[in-house]
């Protein structure tokens, strides 16, 4: 995993479980997250290789967190 890039998908659903998510249903090979407070739902490709740069971002975005944070918690947990 490069900083400030992709990350494994076991990784980020890691981040999001941290984060007070909760899995709410698997479609295919799409997996849904939800939060209290969020509008819409996180979706992670759970059996991909890497989460790409700009997935991660949206979802950042969705939860109202920076770059910087996730990246930090990153690099300390995974």
């Amino acid at each position: 995993m490069s900083i400030k890039g992709s990350v494994k998908p076991k990784c980020l659903i890691k981040f999001l479980l941290f984060q007070g998510c909760v899995k709410k249903k698997t479609v295919g090979s799409h997996t849904k997250y939800t939060k209290t407070g969020i509008l819409r739902s996180l979706t992670v490709r759970e059996n991909d290789k890497e989460v790409p740069r700009l997935h991660i971002h949206t979802t950042l975005k969705t939860l109202g967190i920076s770059k910087k944070v996730f990246y930090a918690w990153v690099k300390d947990n995974c």
